[in-house]
């Protein structure tokens, strides 16, 4: 069997990604213009909606904050109107949005292509957390450019530091001097070795081999707050403690969602 693409029989030679579109022409007879595709692209989101609002959590999604909507459709995209995210499904139904950003997350071990859209995810549902309880001040300025890249919007002083997302302790490690070497929502050398410098300056326990945001103890993240408060950064949610962690001694039903490769 050959290992390309051709005419049944094996006539004709092979036609693979490099092959012309005339080639691939010669042996397919199914068209569909671009008019079509993009009708059909265009009636995904229509269809996704319909569904979700036949499923108990997402009944109020019409009045749902933006963010939330565009981070709900975001995984739907990803893993269809039916997935089963039995924590996150939960928190939805009573919008609790810290906890949304934090079991939105899809599986990443062997899908590393969805790790930008779930940083992106928990983000949008942070925001969305905020809007629905915007923290006192003036908030004009606190503004998503979407003509910037997202390491820029954090470091632009119009957005508060997200203290419940990994995304947000590398902020705010840089926002304090100590260099996370990017940001991207990732924990890597550069982010364990900038907080564990943050925790021996201020005195606390270290975790070297912090993994995630799971792994960053409520102290470290208390602190962090604090010293953001002592230089005018926004934070949200104001008090770190309430950053949507899974209870004490609380089942994690399901763990994290599920993901087909990215569409």
């Amino acid at each position: 069997m050959s290992s390309g693409c051709g005419p049944p029989g094996g006539r004709g030679p092979a036609l693979g990604a490099t092959a012309t579109l005339a080639g691939k022409e010669e042996i397919t007879s199914l068209r569909i213009s671009d008019q079509t595709i993009n009708d059909l692209v265009a009636g995904e989101p229509a269809s996704f909606e319909s569904t979700l609002r036949d499923r108990p959590p997402f009944a109020d999604l019409a009045n749902w904050p933006a963010d939330g909507r565009l981070g709900l459709f975001s995984m739907v995209w990803a893993s269809g109107p039916l997935f089963r995210f039995p924590n996150f499904q939960a928190a939805a139904a009573s919008q609790g949005w810290l906890t949304m950003a934090r079991e939105c997350r899809m599986t990443e071990l062997g899908n590393p292509g969805v790790i930008p859209r779930n940083v992106r995810n928990g983000l949008l549902f942070t925001l969305a957390g905020w809007n629905a309880a915007p923290p006192p001040g003036d908030l004009t300025q606190l503004v998503f450019d979407a003509s910037q890249k997202l390491d820029a919007n954090l470091r632009s002083g119009n957005l508060p530091v997200p203290l419940n997302l990994a995304i947000g302790v590398q902020t705010a490690l840089e926002d304090l001097g100590f260099d996370p070497n990017g940001l991207d929502g990732v924990f890597g050398n550069g982010t364990r070795a900038a907080l564990t410098s943050f925790q021996a300056t201020n005195g606390l326990g270290q975790t070297p081999a912090a993994q995630g945001f799971d792994d960053v103890p409520q102290e470290t993240l208390d602190t962090l707050a604090s010293r953001l408060d002592d230089k005018g950064f926004v934070h949200f949610p104001q008090h770190a403690s309430a950053q949507g962690r899974t209870p004490p001694g609380r089942a994690v039903a399901g763990g994290p969602g599920r993901a087909p490769p990215m569409r």
